[in-house]
């Protein structure tokens, strides 16, 4: 049997912003999918969020959402990650590990003294 391909995708079109939605619903379940796409739109003119999807073939399992800014608690830039989840059938196959690296890489190349990842303790699984 044939692995799909996989890739890190950033999400820079409404198109592929739009590919996110199945997968973001499991984590944000609240937005409505015609809502999706302005909602996005808002939070990326107020904050400079960014979103990233990892594709298995043409399908999106796994979405990360992140802002780059200043932060006092390091006291430099640094990248807050908001959102980070993967498909329900593909947890625990390191798509979550390969889409944090992406954005450290990120964080790396644009002098970032931190990550911040936030994460809400009721996630049980996620922190395992």
């Amino acid at each position: 049997m044939r692995s799909l391909p996989t890739r890190i995708v950033k999400c820079t079109t409404d198109e592929l912003i739009g590919q996110t939605y199945q997968v973001m619903r499991q984590l944000r379940p609240h937005i409505r999918a015609e809502d999706y796409l302005a909602t996005i739109q808002q939070i990326q003119a107020v904050k400079n969020y960014q979103l990233s999807a990892y594709f298995r073939g043409d399908e999106v399992v796994g979405v990360i959402g992140y802002s780059l800014d200043y932060r006092l608690s390091v006291a430099g830039r640094a990248i807050y990650v908001d959102d980070l989840v993967v498909d329900e059938g593909q947890r625990n196959s390191g798509i979550g590990t390969s889409l944090l690296n992406a954005v450290i890489d990120e964080a790396k190349a644009e002098g970032c003294k931190a990550v911040i990842l936030d994460s809400g303790k009721q996630r049980f699984d996620a922190h395992a």
